[in-house]
């Protein structure tokens, strides 16, 4: 779970296993450049291992030999900003008492790995991918989110917020969007007359 700088190869104890053995190192240069010390290159291409794998540096271990890993750098110290989009679905209950929200996020996200909501809205539901997600909240904060793991984010949160109906957060996420729009449905009885703080708002 911690900074990785050496394998070992260490092989069964029973006897039943090769004198030698082919590693293949497949570089993840967004999380860290490294530099390989301590075993010996071979050809790929002279080996039998799977031809996907060809593609990669190969090392040739024998027992007791480790692979030792030289640390270069570590993430990216100039990640591009984010690109995320907020797409808004609100329910305004029958009484007047609140809004059931549904935001679809979909976009690229390069820094901090986790996404949180105001604490005024009460965030049920979260789905990355189809996915469900399990909704954490920080210790010391009153903000609660979930951990992203992927830079391309398709995500759908259902959420509730029960605050005055008449000002609503633009987002309520802790991120910028690069572009937000809504959709209000009204049940029998209500009309949007108007609205402040919004670009375009057709029927009103």
């Amino acid at each position: 779970m911690g900074v990785l700088n050496k394998l070992v190869f260490h092989p069964s104890e029973d006897g039943n296993w090769p004198g030698q053995e082919i590693w293949s190192f497949a570089a993840r240069p967004d999380l860290r450049l490294v530099e390989i010390h301590g075993v010996s290159p071979v050809d790929p291409l002279q080996t039998s291992m799977p031809k996907e794998w060809h593609q990669y540096p190969a090392y040739r271990l024998t027992p007791g030999e480790s692979m030792a890993f030289q640390q270069i750098k570590r993430g990216d110290p100039r990640p591009a900003p984010d690109q995320l989009t907020l797409n808004r679905s609100l329910w305004l209950r029958f009484d007047g008492s609140g809004y059931t929200i549904q935001d679809t996020i979909k976009g690229q996200k390069n820094t901090n790995w986790r996404l949180e909501i105001d604490p005024g809205i009460t965030l049920g539901r979260v789905a990355v991918d189809g996915s469900e997600q399990l909704i954490t909240q920080r210790v010391g904060s009153d903000r609660a989110g979930i951990e992203l793991r992927n830079g391309m984010v398709n995500l759908v949160a259902d959420s509730l917020y029960q605050g005055a109906i008449s000002a609503l957060p633009a987002t309520g996420w802790d991120h910028d969007f690069q572009q937000v729009q809504g959709r209000l449905f009204l049940p029998p009885g209500w009309k949007l007359l108007n609205a402040a703080g919004i670009d375009n708002i057709p029927r009103t």
